[in-house]
């Protein structure tokens, strides 16, 4: 389309002149599943004189195109309108398409043309507190912040968990935050809590989260903790191999609370034991192997510690 307008010795995009002959548009933030973003520059002449033009290039076709030109010039105080379509479906984060008008004038040979876009998700969740370590007993509450991209405070959001989370409670908490971009597009950030059950074993635990919008599946990700047990050893195992029949297990109380050994056994039995609490050392429990043991098993050890009365160390005849 042309139009006729008066000269005024620059090159103006869009009503703007630039010195170095460059423009941008803005496309701001933009959802990722919507469909291709246009726009036309609207190229004026106020040269006083007509300006040819040679080529026009896609510098960049990863992104994007420019329709052809069928205008070999611009005439003095006219227009030339060139549309641009870059894609934002499939990809996220900062998007840029370079195109470039190619001119006979000396002092102004290439016209560059810069579209940019901040391609954002539908909607994204990330942690934002909560411990991902507790001890065993006490409950677990993780917290997370969901950001939804084309919303209001109106839209509705379900929170769920993988079937394997029993127990799990979803808790919304905090105001819901509503704010507005240049480009129109609207948000809504919402913040919720995972509260875990509090009788769960010592352990590395992991939950989906799936979020649904309007009742359709939006996106997911995954919570993780940690339950940790009152009592430890080291090692962990016990292995006997070939020329090592004795193992050492020392043992030690996250808490930091004193303890004592009651006792110590095998399952099945066949297992020397023998357990010390020098004091002011480290308590341990020496395992040692016997001909009658079994292939593999477990060494139960009994303590005063309330938290945790009973350990079950599994044992490796790594040498049958």
């Amino acid at each position: 389309m042309k139009s006729v307008a008066k000269t005024d010795g620059r090159i103006t995009v869009d009503g703007a002149a630039s010195e170095n002959y460059s423009y941008w548009h803005d496309f701001g933030k933009v959802v990722n599943d919507q469909k291709n973003l246009k726009w036309t520059y609207k190229i004026q002449n106020g040269t006083g004189k007509d300006l040819g033009l040679t080529n026009v290039v896609n510098r960049k076709t990863c992104c994007g195109i420019v329709r052809p030109v069928s205008q070999t010039s611009i005439p003095v105080g006219e227009s030339l309108e060139l549309e641009v379509e870059i894609k934002a479906s499939g990809t996220l984060g900062p998007l840029q398409h370079f195109a470039t008008v190619e001119t006979d004038a000396p002092d102004m040979p290439v016209l560059q043309f810069w579209s940019v876009a901040d391609v954002v998700p539908k909607v994204r969740v990330e942690p934002v507190g909560g411990p991902d370590k507790v001890m065993k007993g006490q409950p677990a509450a993780l917290e997370f912040q969901m950001t939804a991209a084309d919303a209001d405070g109106a839209t509705p959001f379900e929170v769920t968990t993988d079937s394997a989370a029993g127990g799990t409670q979803v808790v919304w908490i905090g105001p819901t935050v509503e704010t507005k971009e240049h480009s129109g597009l609207r948000f809504v950030t919402k913040r919720f809590r995972l509260k875990f059950p509090a009788d769960r074993e010592a352990g590395h635990y992991t939950t989906r989260i799936n979020i649904a919008v309007d009742g359709k599946p939006a996106t997911g990700t995954t919570a993780a903790y940690t339950v940790l047990p009152f009592l430890t050893t080291t090692p962990a195992a016990v292995v006997f191999k070939p020329g090592r029949d004795v193992v050492t297990l020392e043992l030690a109380a996250v808490d930091h609370k004193d303890f004592q050994i009651l006792g110590v056994s095998s399952d099945p039995p066949g297992l020397r034991l023998q357990y010390a609490q020098p004091g002011g050392a480290t308590p341990n429990v020496t395992v040692e192997l016997a001909d009658s043991a079994e292939k593999r098993g477990s060494v139960l050890i009994l303590t005063d510690h309330p938290g945790q009365p009973r350990m079950v160390v599994p044992y490796f005849n790594a040498g049958r």
